[in-house]
């Protein structure tokens, strides 16, 4: 296969090959395997080097989906697992999608520690879900365990958390007011719920 012509991007990591065979590729150099760099790289007029044609086909796959990724961050922050998974329902290959991702996240445009924190802060503002649901939700999105247990404590300061408790009796017990007969029950859903001992303490002692 002989490379026709070879035209640099506006980014000049990429480039534009067009293919004896007439096919077009686009693609960011650093997905071409270092066998396919530097002096390596298509030349016009010159044949490619075995595997070459599929080194191509990978990398222009590759910058397929990071452009795809890039117009999903320009919408809403996502993380790793959740645009990973939204690029392969849309039809990119596992590999691709891993080796666009990972240069994402290097460049800090994937930050799945940032996308914890902000997303706490956000049922925060408006929701009454106790902490463990809040971390369930993080976990359900892909975030790793110990990130999402992290981002609640960051968020969740002592006041943030006195405060969310009351809104969370609010809603879950609408008129409670610490009877004898109540408390019990009303202390296990809160420990349930993944409220501290001693914010549980604190309110108590406020009633």
């Amino acid at each position: 296969m002989m490379v026709v012509s070879v035209k640099t991007g506006t980014d000049p990591e990429t480039e534009r090959v067009e293919l004896s065979g007439g096919c077009i590729l686009a693609y960011r150099k650093s997905y071409l395997p270092p066998s396919c760099r530097g002096e390596a790289l298509p030349r016009p007029g010159a044949e490619l080097p075995p595997g070459g044609e599929e080194a191509l086909c990978f990398a222009a796959a590759c910058f397929r989906a990071e452009q795809a990724a890039l117009r999903l961050i320009s919408r809403a922050e996502q993380t790793v697992f959740g645009i990973s998974r939204k690029l392969e329902r849309r039809g990119h290959a596992p590999g691709p999608v891993q080796a666009a991702v990972s240069r994402l996240a290097d460049l800090d445009l994937l930050n799945d520690k940032r996308y914890a924190f902000r997303w706490v802060q956000s049922r925060l503002s408006r929701g009454t879900e106790g902490p463990l649901k809040l971390l369930q939700g993080l976990c359900g999105r892909g975030i790793d365990r110990d990130d999402a247990a992290s981002a609640i404590r960051t968020a969740l300061d002592f006041e943030g958390e006195m405060g969310l408790l009351r809104r969370y009796l609010a809603k879950k017990f609408p008129g409670f007011n610490g009877r004898d007969g109540e408390e019990y029950h009303v202390k296990q859903k809160l420990r349930f719920a993944g409220f501290s001992g001693s914010v549980i303490r604190a309110f108590w002692e406020e009633l």
